[in-house]
C-alpha cells in the first residue's frame, strides 16, 4: 500500500513539475520571429515578463515584453518590443492573442517605427498568428 501511495504522489509531482518547468517559446508576429527564453506559462488572470529576441534577421536583436493569460485562461496575449537596425533604426512594438492551449489562430496588432527618412507604421493586423516550443531555439 505505501508503495502504491509513493508512485501517486511521485507522478502527481512529476506532472506539476512539467507544467512549470521552462521552455523556449517562439511566436510568430507577421514576418518576425520572437524567441522567448525560459518561457512558463502565467496562471489564469496573472501576466509574466518576457525576456528574449528577435530570431529572423541575420543578428539576435533582444526584445523584452509581457505575456498574459485570461481569467478563463482560454485566450493568451503577448506584448513584444524590440529595437532592431533594418536600414536604420527600427523600433517594433506588437500586441498578439493567441487561443490557449492551442497557441495557433491568433491575430497581431503592430507597429514599426523608423528612423527618417523612413516613415511609421502603425495599425496592422495579420493572422493567424502562432506560439510554439523551439528547441532548439534558433540563434542567428
Amino acid at each position: 500500500m505505501w508503495s502504491i501511495k509513493r508512485v501517486g504522489i511521485v507522478a502527481a509531482v512529476l506532472l506539476y513539475a512539467g507544467q512549470a518547468s521552462a521552455v523556449d517559446m517562439c511566436f510568430q508576429v507577421h514576418t518576425y520571429l520572437f524567441v522567448m527564453k525560459s518561457y512558463k506559462r502565467p496562471l489564469p488572470g496573472k501576466c509574466r515578463p518576457l525576456t528574449g529576441y528577435e530570431a529572423s534577421t541575420a543578428v539576435p536583436h533582444p526584445a523584452t515584453g509581457t505575456v498574459c493569460l485570461n481569467a478563463f485562461g482560454n485566450t493568451l496575449y503577448v506584448h513584444w518590443n524590440a529595437m532592431m537596425e533594418q536600414s536604420g533604426a527600427v523600433h517594433l512594438t506588437s500586441r498578439t492573442q493567441l487561443p490557449y492551449p492551442s497557441l495557433t489562430g491568433g491575430v497581431t496588432h503592430f507597429c514599426t517605427m523608423r528612423s527618417p527618412p523612413f516613415g511609421n507604421s502603425c495599425g496592422n493586423t495579420v493572422s493567424p498568428q502562432s506560439a510554439f516550443p523551439c528547441d532548439p531555439a534558433p540563434l542567428p
